[in-house]
């Protein structure tokens, strides 16, 4: 599967160092978790045990504090150059991330 980051220019993996690959990733990955979980209701299939667990993780990263602790939906936007309400607004509303970064994502060679 493509990751939705990844899909915008900006984010291809000449655009960002590793560090910012990895953040990247982490971002894209919750949509994929979302859009799988969303095709089994869709079906009416129950998903698998593994995914609905990262589901219920992934919803609750996107939904938990902004409170800049490390890999938190803030913490990994701001490094991102991202609209950590509008990454949360996309998620939960179903929508394809299809964002631009605010000024360019921070140095990220010391980000992690």
């Amino acid at each position: 599967m493509n990751n939705p980051v990844e899909q915008i220019s900006w984010w291809s993996s000449e655009a960002l160092p590793p560090c910012g690959r990895l953040l990247a990733a982490l971002v894209g990955d919750v949509y994929v978790v979302r859009d799988m979980m969303a095709r089994y209701t869709a079906r009416g299939k129950t998903p698998p045990p593994g995914l609905r667990r990262q589901y219920a993780r992934d919803r609750h990263w996107i939904c938990d504090s902004e409170d800049g602790s490390p890999f938190t939906l803030g913490w990994v936007c701001e490094h991102l150059g991202l609209d950590a309400q509008a990454v949360r607004g996309t998620y939960l509303s179903g929508q394809q991330l299809a964002l631009r970064p605010q000024g360019g994502a921070r140095d990220l060679q010391h980000a992690a």
